[in-house]
């Protein structure tokens, strides 16, 4: 799938996944994840196992609060465990170390 649809109060987005940094979710606001973009953040009720099965291996789980378009990746920060953006930093678990943080690395 290239697009997620994001049903938003009255209104329906098509979201490209290629736009997509990372996926989060809230703490306060249960079963709402957050869709960050260069453009901004877009909100939406759903789960990351939803949007994760959605999005056909686009987006990576890094942690349990967080899904990564791999190709937005510019670097990694091993001694801190962060992923580094463009523009923005997320962190990921200890276990991605040995699988697929390497695997995600020889792509930068």
């Amino acid at each position: 799938m290239k697009y997620v649809i994001l049903y938003k109060s009255r209104s329906v987005v098509k979201l490209p996944i290629s736009e997509t940094y990372d996926v989060t979710t809230y703490s306060s606001k249960p079963h709402t994840v957050v869709f960050v973009t260069l453009k901004g953040e877009l909100e939406a009720a759903t789960s990351l196992r939803q949007i994760e099965g959605e999005s056909a291996g686009k987006l990576k789980r890094c942690h349990r609060e967080y899904l990564v378009n791999e190709s937005k990746i510019s670097g990694f920060d091993y001694a801190t465990r962060i992923i580094k953006f463009t523009d923005s930093r997320i962190s990921y678990r200890r276990s991605l170390l040995s699988t697929e943080l390497q695997v995600l690395s020889r792509l930068i």
